[in-house]
């Protein structure tokens, strides 16, 4: 029985030093056996973060020295034209270039399919300047195919962009400077610009409009909100063309040229804003003041409607016939041929005061004022006919339009004193009388336009 005792206690034992062996085992073996899985465990994680080409996505640094470069945030090309030869090798349909601050001359570079360019780091502003923009110098844009084109936080100098064939171009928050020829020109599509500024556009040869800032035809749908338009050589907004179509909104347009002084014609390239051949442009909150010739010219089947908007201190320019141009305003029908349909003009809310000529010309044209201000100009409101179009067809509205203290408020060629019924009293410095039909300028529509 003793024996039996012993034997069992001794199983006892050896089977309680096995226990607690493996209790020892599990404390100091376990916790290296957890690490190393944790460690496994994050080399698993680290995996997905390890930096991999992105889709539709490319990179430019002017900065770049590489010769490797494959447009990756790593190996960035140095140049647009790189970037674009590349796009073009691979036939990419899309892409996005981001744009690291520097300076790039590009002389011309044609968009190989739609593109966006965006800066590449954070802008830096200081008491609301971008200091930061990259900058594209020399260089020509052109989009002769058709492509979308949408830029943002850029600046150019020198540069200007060619758009055709039914494009849609956006351009926000940018600047221009000393752009050769047109800053932008383009013809059908859309276009939309927000946040611009182009100064001192120059021009280059003798062509229609060179030295103009925005050049639109042939059927353009346009929308420029929150632009300055000055110092251009030759006039900052021109539309031509039936189809065209543009809503303005909050546009400066201030000191503009005209390189057409060696001609005292009412024909093209004389007006700061232009619109002509069957363009419409809805204008509002803007201001257009010290520019030279016309301020406002609409003519030759041209149509505008401009509501809430100051005209003012338009210029004449000394032209080898004497002065010419110097009115704030002129709305013009001088040939006989109406392909375009007749030219016309409504305003609204508007004041044109201190010009060097007249505040307001009209001339065998449609027009319709209501809550016009016409003051401070050597002529207030001049009224001419040419005889090239029937005097009848001059259909002309007035409905609480205040003209004095002009030299002369009222100035009449040819045609007969309107009657105060009519809307004008002819008795200097007094104000316009009603109308019959005060309701004659709410019977036009303003449309404002809107891109998707």
């Amino acid at each position: 029985m003793a024996q039996r005792r012993k034997t069992s206690y001794a199983l006892f034992c050896v089977f309680g030093f096995g226990v607690l062996l493996m209790l020892v085992l599990m404390i100091f073996i376990k916790p290296p056996l957890v690490f190393c899985q944790g460690k496994d465990k994050t080399d698993k994680i680290s995996d997905k973060n390890i930096e991999k080409p992105e889709l539709n996505v490319l990179y430019v640094d002017a900065a770049s020295k590489s010769k490797n470069a494959d447009g990756s945030k790593g190996l960035p090309f140095s140049s647009l034209r790189q970037a674009f030869s590349y796009i073009k090798s691979k036939g990419l349909r899309s892409i996005t270039i981001y744009l690291e601050q520097g300076k790039y001359r590009e002389k011309t570079i044609t968009l190989p399919c739609h593109i966006r360019i965006l800066p590449a780091g954070k802008l830096k502003h200081t008491k609301n300047v971008v200091t930061r923009r990259p900058l594209i110098m020399n260089t020509k844009i052109v989009n002769q195919d058709g492509y979308d084109l949408e830029i943002q936080n850029i600046s150019f100098d020198a540069c200007s962009f060619e758009i055709k064939n039914n494009a849609k171009t956006i351009i926000t928050d940018a600047d221009f400077s000393y752009a050769p020829h047109c800053a932008v020109k383009q013809q059908g599509g859309r276009l939309k610009l927000i946040n611009v500024a182009i100064i001192r556009t120059k021009g280059t040869n003798q062509q229609e409009h060179s030295g103009t800032a925005i050049l639109l035809t042939g059927g353009v749908t346009a929308v420029l909100d929150d632009l300055l338009l000055a110092n251009n050589e030759d006039g900052a907004l021109r539309i031509e063309g039936g189809g065209s179509k543009v809503y303005a909104h909050k546009v400066t347009v201030k000191e503009n040229g005209c390189r057409r002084t060696d001609s005292g014609d009412y024909t093209f390239g004389i007006g700061a804003v232009e619109v002509s051949k069957g363009a419409v442009l809805f204008m509002e909150n803007s201001t257009v003041i010290n520019n030279e010739f016309l301020g406002v010219f609409i003519f030759e089947g041209g149509k505008a409607h401009i509501r809430n908007t100051t005209v003012e201190g338009t210029k004449s320019v000394a032209t080898a016939q004497g002065e010419w141009g110097g009115a704030n305003i002129s709305v013009c029908q001088k040939t006989a041929h109406l392909s375009f349909g007749t030219t016309e003009l409504e305003l609204a809310q508007v004041t044109t005061k201190g010009s060097a000529f007249c505040g307001l010309q009209i001339i065998d044209a449609w027009i319709r004022c209501q809550d016009v201000t016409i003051t401070g100009n050597v002529f207030g409101l001049n009224i001419m006919s040419p005889n090239s179009i029937n005097t009848p067809c001059l259909d002309e509205c007035f409905d609480n339009c205040p003209n004095y203290n002009n030299e002369v408020d009222y100035s009449m060629d040819i045609l007969p004193v309107p009657d105060a019924g009519d809307a004008l009293d002819m008795i200097d410095g007094s104000t316009s009388a009603e109308p019959t039909d005060s309701s004659c300028c709410a019977q036009v529509s303003f449309e404002i336009i809107t891109l998707e």
